[in-house]
């Protein structure tokens, strides 16, 4: 397997090596207060008695625990959805140089939205040489339970208490795909040091039906783990191309993932790294998604261009918002104003003509 590993590190060198943005500040959400730093940024440690493999009978924790106390985050129509991207892109700016050339902001979970065409919208607008991608998700609707075990799973891991709210942290990070230079916020749920480096983790809870100990007491490998909840959890498949690639655009080395049961109690976790573990397995088991992963970054440059075109060419002031669907990449002009996606301090910051 560590043969294979390498093979693979080395020809994902060659295809989508040349993707290496790199993170240029961040901001930490407490509540409603916005800190421009990586406080609310905990490492992780893995506890030996739910890591997954041969171990001695336990009592599974509860996920539910302070569930009651937790309001999630819901926006209001009018709300701009990148509103702290672009609050945190200003604070940049006040010490760095603002580009004059085309840049995209956006949240960094457009690019695997865009390479898996998921049904999501987006806003768009092309002011001042910015190509800027906003959100429509209001999360009106949304459980409130299935939202708060996840959190509840990361804070478990980082010793930290129940959460009462979505409080979040997020990294700004800089680089391009092929030829458009971009600037992005992608949530960071974890980290752990490697030398004097941070390797940034994502944090996965998964319901995983039926399940005994002694079925998952088997799995001894990473590989064998996956291939279990290949056959035991709905649309794995799906699942798995959205962690791939929300971990590859998001610079997050390590994926880590939590089985829960009927009961909403944590029956164990296990740790993966993305190039030598979740990267294998996909290109074994899911040789479709790993030729996805491949192209991916050729991909996205020529749909971002496709939008790109349709804009420049129907554009008649800077101010226009265009509703974008990641279906099929088509964009038509959008009735609504732009100041809900942009924010008055940044228009105040750079002036419509």
């Amino acid at each position: 397997m560590k043969k294979q590993a390498a093979v693979v590190a080395k020809q994902l060198r060659n295809h989508v090596g040349e993707f290496k943005p790199k993170v240029i500040f961040a901001y930490s959400q407490k509540g409603k207060e916005l800190i421009f730093n990586q406080s609310l940024l905990h490492p992780y440690k893995l506890n030996p008695l739910l890591e997954i493999g041969d171990r001695t009978p336990l009592d599974y924790p509860s996920l539910r625990v302070g569930c009651q106390k937790f309001t999630p985050k819901v926006f209001s129509d009018r709300e701009s959805r990148i509103s702290n991207m672009l609050k945190t892109i200003l604070e940049y700016e006040r010490n760095n140089p603002v580009k004059e050339e085309l840049e995209i902001y956006c949240h960094n979970g457009l690019f695997s939205d865009i390479i898996l065409r998921t049904k999501d919208k987006y806003d768009v607008i092309l002011y001042k040489n910015k190509f800027i991608f906003a959100g429509t998700e209001t999360r009106r609707g949304q459980n409130k339970l299935i939202n708060y075990i996840g959190l509840k799973f990361e804070a478990m891991l980082t010793g930290q208490e129940s959460p009462k709210d979505t409080s979040h942290c997020k990294l700004l990070l800089e680089g391009n795909v092929g030829k458009f230079p971009y600037k992005s916020v992608v949530e960071v749920d974890s980290y752990k040091m490697s030398g004097s480096e941070k390797k940034y983790a994502e944090m996965k809870l998964v319901f995983c039906p039926k399940t005994t100990e002694e079925e998952l007491s088997v799995t001894r490998t990473n590989f064998e783990l996956l291939s279990y909840l290949r056959k035991k959890v709905f649309n794995f498949d799906q699942k798995m191309k959205k962690w791939l690639f929300q971990c590859h655009f998001g610079l997050q080395e390590k994926l880590i993932i939590g089985i829960r049961n009927e009961d909403f109690e944590l029956m164990g976790m296990r740790e993966f790294d993305l190039q030598h573990d979740i990267v294998p397995y996909v290109r074994e088991d899911m040789r479709g998604t790993y030729e996805q992963y491949l192209e991916s970054i050729d991909t996205l440059e020529e749909r971002l261009a496709y939008i790109y075109r349709q804009i420049t060419f129907t554009q008649s002031e800077e101010t226009q918002v265009y509703r974008f669907s990641c279906t099929n990449f088509r964009v038509k002009p959008h009735g609504r104003q732009f100041n809900r996606v942009l924010i008055p301090q940044y228009t105040k910051s750079h002036p419509a003509k």
